[in-house]
């Protein structure tokens, strides 16, 4: 069995269990109404604290006393706050709790001292995902327009990321042990890895073929593991950029989480079971945990090692990916350069620089409140004078789109129109050609009937032959002149004197 001893799961109740026999040791379900679920769960550092976001209510602290007899549990609701979209303990202390609020707000709060102990600057849309760095130099904020904001230790933005070939966010976490590596995955099914401190994209990968719900990465190894709707899990390889491991589940995917050891994989599911994988025998599946009555939300396993098995851990610890010994205390800046997207099933490292900073879904969402935002956002950060943003608006680009639209199908009609005038032209002078030739091998017809009736010698006949191939060359020339000319594919109309001879 994992050191890790407990691991949480939401729901429509909030459930900890034993790691990995299944045991529920607690549960908890929600105030406003059997409709009501858990939006997101958050472990201290201790493993002592759990706060559980409820839709519609007051957070909660789930207290976890351990005595040498039993394991106790107490409540406490925080009923200084507002209903939050999500909030998530700080990696480094029991103290303080962050909140993101549906209006964009993201503020600390100090559950000791019941007081506000730090604002963020606001968001022009709500925010639905966040997460420290290990030593919690950065917060980072996903919103539900699809656009993940960077807070420095000012409570500044500093920089902005999205998924790239996506329009969405879905899942979003720092790396356990890399202080400046950020990953985010999307409803259309992309992952990617950003080092935030040179805004670079690292790698992007498009595996999935349904909405990616959730993703974890190994403390101790760099295995990445990403779940979705397809039913599907792949977990990479980071070194390599391979996939190592993929399965297909019975029912659709909803969460995924690494134990803090790194050696085993929790995935959660729609029908409300946990499945335990062991990166050691990935195709072998050790048990699983009947936890939900309905979709898992989030799993979130329990800190329950010693501060010597912790240094150990750390100690443990693989290199940086990429790059060697990032200090995570430079300063990040945006970069202005687009980034080079791999062509979709590829799974490589992107050598650009991650796209530009943009708020696509939030300008639609909150206009005026967005403009008033950026304006009030600093010039710089830092010592360095780069813009923070660069803001698009959703209304002239969708006019630019319906101007070009529209511009593409006049000049295609305005093409299929000349195309078709040089056709008839062509058509006419052709039939016009085929005419002409008709007349004269007429013409020579006649002359050939009317000479063989002369040497027949029925002059007669000969002399009617002559008066009607005038009378036919007289009405096929005025018709010719005066009317339009026939079908290149109509049939000839030649009319011929009947061939005789007199016995």
């Amino acid at each position: 069995m994992s050191v890790n001893k407990l691991i949480a799961s939401c729901g429509q109740e909030v459930k900890i269990h034993e790691w990995s026999n299944g045991k529920t040791v607690y549960n908890l379900s929600p105030s406003s109404g059997p409709n009501s679920f858990f939006k997101n769960i958050s472990w201290s550092i201790s493993g002592k604290k759990l706060l559980a976001i409820p839709t519609g209510s007051k957070p909660i602290i789930i207290k976890r006393t351990v005595t040498l007899k039993d394991t106790c549990f107490t409540l406490d609701i925080m009923n200084e706050i507002e209903p939050p979209e999500i909030g998530i303990f700080s990696k480094n202390s029991e103290e303080y709790v962050t909140f993101g609020s549906a209006n964009g707000e993201v503020y600390v709060f100090d559950i000791y001292t019941n007081a506000v102990a730090k604002i963020f600057t606001c968001l022009p849309s709500p925010v639905v995902f966040m997460d420290y760095t290990p030593r919690d130099t950065f917060l980072a904020a996903g919103c539900k327009s699809g656009q993940i904001f960077l807070y420095n230790t000012n409570g500044d933005v500093c920089s902005s990321f999205f998924v790239p070939r996506s329009q969405s966010l879905s899942a979003m976490l720092f790396h356990p042990s890399r202080e400046s590596y950020l990953a985010a995955a999307s409803k259309e099914g992309v992952v990617a890895i950003w080092d935030v401190q040179t805004n670079t994209a690292k790698f992007v990968a498009k595996n999935h073929s349904k909405y990616i719900t959730d993703l974890a990465i190994s403390a101790t190894e760099e295995l990445l593991a990403t779940v979705g709707l397809d039913r599907q899990v792949y977990i990479y390889d980071l070194r390599s950029k391979e996939i190592v491991f993929n399965k297909v589940f019975s029912s659709e995917l909803s969460a995924v989480a690494c134990s803090l050891a790194g050696e085993e994989f929790a995935i959660g599911t729609t029908r409300g079971r946990i499945f335990v994988v062991d990166k050691r025998q990935p195709d072998y599946t050790k048990g699983s945990i009947s936890a939900q009555k309905s979709s898992i939300r989030s799993i979130c396993f329990c800190n329950d090692l010693d501060e010597g098995h912790n240094t150990k851990l750390r100690e443990s610890m693989s290199e940086p990916i990429l790059t060697d010994n990032v200090s995570s205390d430079l300063q990040i800046s945006n970069g202005d350069s687009d980034t080079k997207i791999p062509e979709i099933g590829e799974f490589t490292a992107a050598d650009g620089k991650s796209m530009i900073s943009r708020i696509p879904g939030g300008m639609d969402e909150q206009p005026n409140n967005a403009r008033e935002w950026v304006e009030q956002l600093p010039d710089n950060v830092g010592d360095k004078h780069i813009p923070v943003l660069q803001v698009i608006e959703e209304t002239y680009l969708n006019t630019m789109r319906q101007e070009i639209v529209k511009c593409s199908r006049d000049i295609v009609h305005n093409f299929m129109e000349e195309i078709n005038a040089q056709f008839l032209k062509i058509r006419m002078g052709v039939s016009r050609e085929f005419c002409r030739i008709e007349q004269n091998n007429n013409k020579r017809w006649q002359d050939f009937n009317i000479t063989l009736l002369k040497l027949a010698g029925c002059e007669e006949t000969a002399k009617e032959a002559e008066n009607e191939q005038s009378e036919i060359l007289t009405n096929d020339s005025q018709r010719t002149l005066g009317c339009k000319p026939e079908s290149l594919y109509s049939p000839p109309k030649t009319k011929l004197s009947p061939y005789s001879l007199d016995n």
